[in-house]
């Protein structure tokens, strides 16, 4: 059985969706089988292979062990078992319902993944907390472990939370740069893997934010507070201010809960940063003093062909937007 699970996890390791658990265990395996350099190999010939996603039945099975085959004969690892073979086309063909029906020894938690596209989401959590998700956004939490040994979630973009009090359980956020833990209050967190800061707003109650790469290091922030960290390891900075208000008093952190996007004095490089996540486009520049334009103003909801329009009123360039693509010239 463990070399089947060094094939699952191989196939696993091949499409990406491997964890850093799993990453681990799978390096435990190889680390005493002769044939690891072997299975590798395999694997990364398979995967490089085109293939079409296919339901797993008998059939199917034998169609993929025939293209498995024909690769075995040019591999050093041809006296691999068949249903070794087979195991890792299946792993590469259906991922994660093979993963969780062949080992369930290994890992009985399943995932629970919840992602906005272009839109927003809005959900609440099985402990009753309230999370909205900004545009391509995703949070990730073990629906086994979430509310009974813990309340531990996972971040990666823009998200609102209003957490339920738990005695038993403080409410932690983790992101790439920070950990947030929460007794009940609300707050925005923003953490896109394409900006170049991390940075959480308390509207009200009491977070505590501790940092990965700075053991023992934790401040606690008040109401109306903010805390800002570099997105990449190089930099240790942390900025700790008030949160920005606008002429209504409401932290304009939030205002992309009312489907508004404000920018004060941003450059082009920096906005269009927050264009791309907000519209989920690509924006490309034609020459990089494009990037250095300034610019202040909201973003509603209107389309990006207006938006750029209002922003050429204020600054000289042209642009063409082509699908999801945008192309911003003098």
């Amino acid at each position: 059985m463990s070399d089947d699970i060094i094939w699952i996890l191989l196939g696993k390791q091949a499409s990406g969706e491997i964890t850093a658990e799993e990453r681990a265990a799978l390096d435990a395996l190889l680390a005493g089988h002769p044939d690891a350099a072997a299975l590798k190999k395999l694997v990364t010939s398979l995967w490089e292979s085109p293939t079409n996603a296919l339901p797993v039945d008998p059939v199917v099975q034998q169609r993929i062990w025939n293209r498995i085959n024909i690769q075995a004969r040019h591999s050093s690892a041809w006296r691999i078992p068949r249903r070794l073979a087979v195991a890792a086309a299946i792993t590469g063909v259906i991922g994660w319902t093979a993963w969780e029906i062949m080992m369930p020894h290994v890992y009985s938690s399943r995932q629970q993944i919840s992602e906005a596209g272009a839109g927003k989401l809005s959900l609440t959590l099985p402990d009753g907390s309230k999370v909205c998700l900004n545009h391509h956004s995703r949070l990730t939490y073990d629906d086994q472990q979430f509310g009974k040994k813990n309340r531990e979630v996972t971040l990666t973009g823009e998200a609102f939370f209003e957490v339920a009090g738990h005695a038993a359980h403080p409410f932690i956020i983790h992101t790439s740069r920070m950990n947030i833990t929460v007794l009940g209050t609300s707050f925005n967190v923003k953490a896109y893997t394409t900006d170049s800061i991390i940075s959480t707003t308390l509207i009200s109650g009491k977070i505590a934010v501790s940092f990965p790469h700075q053991p023992g290091k934790a401040l606690e922030l008040r109401p109306n507070e903010k805390i800002i960290v570099p997105a990449t390891t190089a930099s240790t900075n942390i900025v700790r201010s008030f949160a920005q208000k606008d002429s209504s008093g409401k932290a304009t952190d939030l205002l992309w809960l009312n489907n508004k996007l404000i920018f004060d004095n941003e450059s082009f490089a920096t906005l269009a940063q927050r264009m791309e996540q907000w519209y989920g486009v690509s924006i490309h520049f034609a020459h990089p003093s494009l990037m250095q334009l300034k610019f202040s103003g909201i973003i509603d909801t209107e389309p990006i062909e207006e938006t750029l329009k209002a922003l050429q009123l204020s600054r000289s360039f042209t642009f063409q937007v082509h699908n999801r693509e945008v192309w911003i010239d003098r």
